[in-house]
């Protein structure tokens, strides 16, 4: 028999969203070890003229939002660009002509399918949300470089904005009512449990045990200001881990991809030791970009 899970021990969910499909995955603690291990992946296979016809739905909400002057310099347009032009080349040529279109620029393909799919699917979460919680963030959502390889610490506030919306998106999804702030980025109640998230997008492989340990510094006042009722959840993106934004890996089918990068996404076990010790009361999270499979 599969015992319940432990919210009080660290716990791994892995997400991860790639432009022609959605990958979710799940983890659940083995019932013997008390370690993660991997559960059933969910897929969704997305077209991109669904990509195109979300990132459009997700610019018109924009521009209700009165941030049309953001959404005119920002990188979004540049990706619209090229998702069209791949969406005309796969209409009027076929898949020959979508690959050549592709490889023109297969970083920048990667990225504006990838990050258009991000940002229209959590035009929903916004639309629901309310002006008034989101447009300022939104704002600068809409704002940064074109492509990730170009970012700094002083630039990469965009895409880290993104990300929280992102997670409070699938929180969205999966029925649950997030709330965003800056601390923490993320809330929300799961059968009266509250859960405070922070989310982490680090530059560099070398910066992620420190976003962990600044996440981990972050939570300890907010859970004991209820009096400890709460729990601490680390949400980390592992893109720039996996890819700076500058390559276009490709894999020998999907068994291949999917092991493949969760064995990249994994971190060191003396790690995962740390992180619970230093905040008994956090579980964690990994998320990832995947690449293109051969």
């Amino acid at each position: 028999m599969r015992r319940a899970l432990d919210p009080t021990r660290p716990l791994r969910v892995r997400w991860a969203t790639a432009p022609l499909r959605r990958d979710a995955y799940t983890f659940e603690q083995d019932p013997e070890t008390e370690t993660p291990t991997a559960g059933q992946i969910a897929m969704d296979r997305v077209t991109w003229d669904a990509v195109l016809a979300r990132l459009d739905d997700a610019l018109a909400l924009c521009h209700r939002f009165g941030l049309g002057k953001e959404v005119a310099a920002s990188r979004f347009i540049e990706y619209r660009r090229v998702v069209t032009g791949l969406v005309t080349a796969l209409h009027d040529g076929g898949q020959d002509a979508a690959r050549e279109e592709f490889h023109r620029d297969s970083a920048l393909s990667m990225i504006a399918l990838t990050e258009a799919a991000e940002f229209g699917d959590v035009g929903d979460f916004i639309s629901q949300y309310g002006e008034h919680g989101v447009r300022r963030t939104l704002g600068r959502v809409l704002d940064g470089h074109v492509l990730p390889a170009d970012e700094d610490p002083n630039s990469n506030d965009p895409r880290n904005r993104l990300f929280e919306f992102v997670i409070a998106s699938k929180l969205w999804r999966a029925g649950l009512q997030p709330r965003l702030g800056d601390r923490p980025d993320v809330s929300c109640e799961v059968r009266g449990k509250t859960f405070f998230i922070e989310c982490k997008r680090p530059l560099t492989a070398r910066g992620v045990k420190g976003r962990i340990t600044d996440a981990a510094a972050m939570l300890p006042d907010r859970i004991d200001a209820t009096g400890g009722q709460a729990l601490g959840v680390i949400a980390l993106s592992l893109t720039r881990r996996l890819n700076l934004g500058d390559k276009l890996r490709v894999y020998r089918g999907e068994a291949d991809g999917k092991e493949k990068r969760s064995r990249a996404l994994r971190p060191p076990r003396r790690s995962r030791a740390q992180i619970g010790n230093g905040c008994p009361a956090t579980s964690w999270g990994c998320c990832g970009t995947p690449s293109r499979r051969s």
